[in-house]
């Protein structure tokens, strides 16, 4: 109950609870039924219906880029950012399951060398990802919908595929960043680079696209701009 709403914003106010309190029979009964009383109250009143309905709900933000153009980066910038503003922050990905069923069934080091992503994009998506694309999403969202109420932004800074992006748009408020370093080559060969885990969002239409092509201190400033203006902006 949001009492402190009550006192400022409900017409009968403190008026109706100080009415309640001086009608008591006796101290005893006051503080018996006043909780029953109050809560009868917040539950009929429509001004409490309507601030409810106002209460921010969690906000999903999906950060796509391709290997090592910075979007985990911007995924810890933004935490920064937002928790210096008092909000609760998770992080996750989509592949961090993956990663575990690749350790655990396939053996994998860890490593993220030619072998090691071959495997994380067989796995991923030559696999299971074929056969149930939704899969890794779906895990995600049962995850958070459990704990719904411990995060006001969750961060996902390896989205790849547009039904990860559908998939969280169909449970969450969701936007999507898009993160690019122009003429930065990355160490993944060209298979590699051509595999539907790089390619699938390069035509996708975000809600906004960052350039980290300066300093740390100038990429910070445009993280910063999209948090104000899509994330915590109503």
């Amino acid at each position: 109950m949001d009492i402190t709403y009550c006192n400022k914003n409900c017409p009968k106010g403190i008026e109706a609870c100080a009415k309640f309190l001086n009608e008591a029979d006796s101290v005893f009964d006051a503080a018996f039924d006043f909780q029953s009383f109050v809560e009868n109250c917040y539950k009929t009143c429509k001004y409490q219906a309507e601030h409810a309905k106002k209460k921010p709900k969690m906000k999903v933000c999906c950060i796509s880029a391709k290997a090592r153009h910075g979007k985990d980066t911007a995924a810890a910038m933004m935490a920064e950012y937002l928790e210096s503003k008092g909000q609760r922050v998770l992080i996750t990905h989509f592949a961090d399951l993956l990663k575990f069923i690749c350790v655990k069934f396939f053996g994998w080091n860890g490593d993220k060398d030619e072998a090691g992503r071959t495997l994380l994009q067989r796995i991923g998506t030559d696999v299971i990802g074929a056969k149930k694309p939704e899969y890794w999403a779906e895990f995600i969202v049962d995850v958070l919908k459990f704990f719904e109420e411990d995060w006001d932004y969750v961060l996902i800074p390896d989205t790849r595929y547009p039904i990860e992006i559908s998939t969280m748009k169909k449970n969450f408020e969701t936007v999507v960043l898009r993160v690019e370093r122009p003429g930065f080559e990355s160490n993944l060969t060209e298979e590699q680079k051509q595999h539907a885990s790089e390619v699938s969002l390069d035509d996708y239409k975000f809600d906004a696209v960052l350039h980290n092509d300066g300093s740390l201190k100038v990429f910070e400033g445009k993280v910063k701009w999209f948090v104000d203006n899509f994330l915590l902006a109503n």
